[in-house]
C-alpha cells in the first residue's frame, strides 16, 4: 500500500506544475513485470524499492483494475477513504524508483505521474474538466460528487 500512497501523494501535490520532462527508458535494461506478477509476488516491488537498484517497470494491461484509495483533509471537511477502483482504459507502464514514479503510454517514453504538462504530452490530451456538485433527491438524500475528465 506504500506505493499507492506515494503515487496518490505525488499526483495530488503537483498535478499542474512543472515543465514537460520525458525520459526514454529501455525495458531490456530494467526489470519489467506485469501487474499480475506483482500481485502474486509483492515482495519483488518492496525489495526493489528498498535496495539500491535502477528501479522496476510494471506494465498494466487495458481493462485491469486496482483498488484506488483517495482521501483529503481540508480546513472545512475530510474525505473518508472509500472503496473506489481505478480501471485502466489503455495499456500503461509505471517505472518505480526509490524516489519517483514515472508513467508511459508505450513502455519507452516515461514522465512523472505528478506533472500535468508531461502527462498531456505523453498521452496526447488537452485541458480537462473538474466539477464538484451537490444534490438532493427523495430517494438518495443529500449527496456530493467530484468528477474529473480529460478531453
Amino acid at each position: 500500500m506504500k506505493t499507492a500512497t506515494v503515487l496518490l501523494s505525488l499526483m495530488a501535490l503537483a498535478l499542474a506544475s512543472g515543465c514537460a520532462s520525458i525520459t526514454s527508458l529501455d525495458q531490456d535494461e530494467i526489470p519489467t513485470y506485469t501487474l499480475n506478477e506483482i500481485r502474486s509476488h509483492p515482495e519483488v516491488l518492496t525489495k526493489t524499492l528498498t535496495e539500491e537498484s535502477d528501479g522496476i517497470i510494471i506494465s498494466v494491461a487495458q481493462g485491469e483494475t486496482l483498488p484506488f484509495d483517495i482521501s483529503a483533509r481540508l480546513p472545512f471537511a475530510t474525505l473518508v477513504t472509500g472503496g473506489n477502483w481505478i480501471r485502466f482504459d489503455r495499456n500503461v507502464w509505471f517505472y518505480f524508483t526509490e524516489n519517483d514514479i514515472l508513467i508511459s503510454p508505450d513502455g519507452k517514453r516515461f514522465g512523472p505521474v505528478y506533472n500535468m504538462r508531461t502527462l498531456k504530452k505523453l498521452f496526447d490530451f488537452e485541458a480537462g474538466e473538474l466539477a464538484l456538485g451537490f444534490g438532493v433527491s427523495n430517494v438518495g438524500g443529500a449527496r456530493a460528487g467530484l468528477r474529473m475528465v480529460s478531453k
